[in-house]
């Protein structure tokens, strides 16, 4: 995945994966406890507004899991 950085807009997932066949998916990491923010929330409002998929996963293994699913 590659780590994906908007300096106009803040709550932007964290991670971009390009998987096979032109998909793209946005990942969103959070600790065991974390939370999405009120601005996370938004964004994802709006991307999925524009169909694309966001994953929010919470460990490392978890995410691994998540990338093995999607190739």
């Amino acid at each position: 995945p590659y780590k994906f950085v908007s300096p106009q807009r803040a709550g932007v997932p964290d991670r971009l994966f390009l998987a096979p066949v032109g998909r793209v998916h946005f990942i969103e990491f959070k600790t065991s406890k974390g939370k999405l923010s009120a601005l996370q929330i938004n964004e994802q409002r709006v991307f999925k507004k524009y169909g694309h998929t966001i994953h929010v996963v919470s460990s490392v293994e978890q995410g691994k899991k998540l990338i093995d699913e999607l190739v």
